[in-house]
């Protein structure tokens, strides 16, 4: 039976320590390592301040029951330091996990197959996806990156020393982390730097990258769309750390969840003038209304109503209104999609 084994490290030296874990998983009892994905460094998750993490796949055949495989891995995990009592996302000197075991599926307490949470991380799927391209979920729908989510990928560290000769060939730096798209959202490619420029936390304001600009009352100015538009339209490429906000995303525990957008270093101060221009920029109105007017007259026209409002106009002006509730389309905000 062929099982991908998902393996990390962020304590001492990683590399040293993946290539240990990997000989004693070659050296188990009817098993057989048949090949292993370059390393690839990832943004710790979900504690981003822990040290980032050396991240591989590794493929097995073997003829053992999988709960006899995992006690194996938990053995090697103790030889080479863990702390098993740890807590769950504590740094580690190694950590081995079974991903997939064909259509094999554990559900139990101590083990889960398929790994429950490997399609939302990129440190999982997209090694996975180098050592195995065709890859498939026991009910036979493909492995994609359309999942992911978190464990943002930020560059290539090479072949797990000892073993290149499993190690697929090609120059890796040829191939794009996450397939072309029509616009230029994409991750970070091997060896090349990206910078925060934005970030924000549900419940908290922006914060412009390297702290330059500081605006008193910008909580919903740019929309996360937006600035996307202004970054694709100057030529910038960008990336959201998860994934891009939502008004409906939060943390766990319901707690606001940080969101970060990269921009390669090289063109970071272009994009930081970009969109701090546009968060300082005064709003037209006037033409926002005219537009608006124009809506009405066609909506008229068809029977409906618009409830778009000058945001300008006294209240005074709509006495009829004055004792409802505000609606959200009153704030010029509104407007960005908040």
């Amino acid at each position: 039976m062929q099982v991908f084994l998902g393996l990390g490290s962020n304590m001492g030296d990683r590399l040293a320590s993946m290539t240990s874990a990997l000989r004693a998983i070659d050296t188990l009892p009817s098993t057989a390592l048949s090949g292993v994905s370059h390393v690839y460094e990832s943004e710790a998750w979900p504690l981003p301040e822990d040290p980032p993490y050396a991240n591989a796949v590794a493929a097995i055949e073997t003829r053992l029951m999988l709960p006899d495989l995992l006690a194996l891995l938990k053995e090697i995990e103790h030889d080479l330091g863990r702390d098993m009592l740890a807590s769950r996302n504590a740094p580690r000197p190694i950590d081995i996990d079974i991903l997939l075991a064909e259509d094999d599926e554990w559900d139990r307490p101590d083990l889960v197959v398929p790994h429950p949470r490997m399609p939302e991380r990129d440190f999982v799927i997209t090694p996975l996806l180098e050592l195995a391209p065709d890859a498939r979920y026991p009910d036979l729908s493909p492995v994609t990156r359309d999942t992911i989510r978190v464990g943002r990928i930020t560059r290539v560290l090479g072949p797990v020393p000892g073993f290149a000769d499993r190690t697929p060939s090609g120059d890796i730096a040829e191939r794009p982390a996450v397939p072309p798209t029509p616009h230029r959202v994409r991750m970070p490619m091997p060896g090349e730097d990206w910078v925060e420029v934005y970030r924000e936390s549900r419940g908290a304001g922006p914060v412009f990258g390297a702290g330059q600009y500081s605006p008193q009352d910008l909580s919903s100015a740019l929309d996360a769309s937006f600035m996307e538009v202004l970054l694709e339209q100057d030529g910038v490429p960008f990336a959201w750390d998860p994934f891009p906000p939502s008004s409906s995303t939060t943390g766990p525990y319901h707690l606001p969840r940080p969101f970060r957008l990269l921009v390669p270093a090289s063109m970071a101060p272009q994009a930081r003038e970009l969109l701090e221009k546009a968060a300082s920029a005064p709003f037209d109105w006037s033409e926002a209304m005219e537009l608006a007017d124009e809506a009405d007259k066609d909506l008229a026209a068809a029977g409906c109503a618009s409830d778009i409002k000058d945001p300008t106009a006294d209240a005074s002006d709509s006495p009829d209104d004055a004792s409802e509730p505000a609606d959200d389309t009153d704030d010029p905000r509104s407007f960005f999609g908040r």
